[in-house]
């Protein structure tokens, strides 16, 4: 899923430091681009360097100019539908529980080898094996990368054409699957299955998006298009906003991905297409009346995050109805309001508010069962300000996900927060620099973090070696 935000060939000199205070100039353009880089054209992300700085400067940037969009957007939200669950009433802080910070083993870290450009979209893990998406800069293409996190070896797997971008990479029972996208300008995909294009030139402002999903099949290492198409909307304006690219799910033999639905006469449709790789036949199709900011996909258990007022002044695209469909059989069902991201993974579905004045989230099985509210580290915001958790990460056992910290000087600094089932609370992982993803899955627990002299390092970490000490308490160095 899963949180982008920069230049996808570039990993330039951070624009500030950790202890200066952001720049609000850069609020507004950045608003609207959380994460997955949804909203901005490829150009506005060259422009803005690097990814941590990003995210640190969209998610203070929303809280500074949060009265108007949030008044907005929650109003709008809010009266789409009841939620079935029933969360602690947002503002009401929760008990506070020693023991935060969790200390990783030093022996338990495994670097791994982050190539020059690697891209905005999170890695994945597989099979005990790291995938990474990063361009060339010599050649302009993007090259696909399987590191083994324990000995540091990698090799190209595939290479995408230059002027192409590539998002969202995923991981499947077999394989692995990615969203391309590049200027209508350039040749047109042809259909499905077509055999290599060339490369397009870069989308302007506005310009209708060509776009293919790709897997590469790990028994073989070949890698077909299994869908692809041509987007032409904005569903969220603001400062470089461009055409909205599909969004992408993945899990054992399932692949789930967004269309534009215009035809059904809402300019904003959506539908959700979710197809089993195996036999390449449509499962299940979902409708959705609004502009979808985010899918999820694990088993048969599919989740969206609608945005009912995409397409209107000041709509907030981290500001959604979650939905739930939890199994082939199911109809979908509003699960909250009001939700800033989401992950689902090993029977859980997790998600953060963007009401919450702390740093929280909230998690329910999938299959049904009670909510809880999982408090994170001390952090507080104004009532009127977004809550400060995103990028959210769910697998068997365990949620991972970041948080904005604020500082007294007006300086922001983004935290790394491991929960374990069963424990009081989420840990902050201590000793880390400005982390701007985190993935778990398949045992593993994957980051990226940054500094000011914009050295970025990724880290791989077995879930086993931090599962030793009693729920609650910090590890500690060893």
């Amino acid at each position: 899923m899963d949180r982008r935000g920069t230049d996808p060939g570039s990993r330039g000199r951070q624009e500030r430091r950790r202890g200066r205070a952001t720049p609000v100039a850069r609020v507004r353009a950045a608003a609207f681009a959380l994460g997955r880089s949804r909203h901005t054209s490829p150009a506005n992300q060259r422009a803005i360097q690097p990814r941590v700085a990003v995210l640190a400067t969209l998610l203070v940037g929303a809280a500074l100019v949060a009265g108007s969009l949030a008044a907005t957007s929650r109003s709008s939200a809010g009266a789409t539908a009841s939620p079935i669950g029933s969360a602690a009433a947002p503002g009401v802080p929760e008990p506070s529980v020693p023991g935060y910070s969790l200390v990783v083993p030093a022996r338990a870290v495994h670097p791994i080898p982050d190539a020059p450009g690697a891209l905005p979209a999170r890695d994945v893990v597989a099979g005990g094996a790291v995938y990474q998406l990063a361009s060339s800069t010599a050649s302009g293409e993007i090259v696909l990368r399987r590191i083994d996190p324990l000995s540091g070896e990698s090799v190209v797997l595939a290479r995408i054409p230059a002027g192409h971008q590539a998002v969202d990479l995923a991981a499947t029972s077999t394989g692995l699957t990615w969203l391309e996208t590049w200027s209508a300008a350039g040749p047109a995909p042809g259909d499905v299955g077509a055999g290599p294009l060339a490369a397009g030139p870069v989308a302007p402002v506005g310009a209708p998006l060509r776009w293919r999903v790709m897997t590469l099949a790990f028994a073989d290492g070949t890698s077909r298009a299994v869908a692809s198409g041509v987007n032409t909307r904005i569903a969220i304006q603001g400062a470089g906003a461009s055409v909205n690219p599909p969004l992408i799910a993945a899990d054992g033999q399932r692949l789930a991905y967004t269309l534009e639905a215009t035809d059904s006469g809402e300019p904003l449709a959506t539908r959700i297409i979710v197809r089993d790789l195996a036999t390449g036949t449509t499962v299940r199709q979902f409708d959705v009346g609004s502009y979808v900011s985010r899918i999820g996909l694990s088993g048969e258990a599919v989740f969206w995050i609608t945005v009912p007022s995409a397409g209107t002044a000041g709509a907030d695209p981290n500001d959604g109805t979650l939905l739930l469909a939890p199994s082939d059989a199911s109809t979908s069902r509003v699960v909250d309001t009001h939700v800033k991201d989401a992950s689902i993974g090993g029977g859980m579905l997790a998600w953060a508010r963007e009401t919450a004045q702390d740093a929280s989230i909230e998690v329910m099985p999938v299959t049904g069962g009670s909510l809880r509210r999982v408090p994170g580290p001390p952090v507080r915001v104004g009532s009127r300000q977004p809550g400060p958790s995103f990028g959210l990460s769910a697998t068997a056992g365990w949620v991972a996900w970041l948080v904005l910290s604020p500082r007294a000087d007006g300086s922001v600094a983004t935290e790394l927060v491991l929960w374990r089932e069963g424990a009081p609370l989420g840990q902050v992982v201590a000793g880390l620099r400005q982390p701007d993803f985190v993935t778990l899955s398949d045992g593993w627990a994957v980051w990226r973090e940054g500094d000011a002299s914009g050295t970025i390092d990724t880290h791989a970490v077995r879930l086993a070696d931090l599962g030793a000490a009693p729920p609650g308490t910090p590890l500690r160095q060893l």
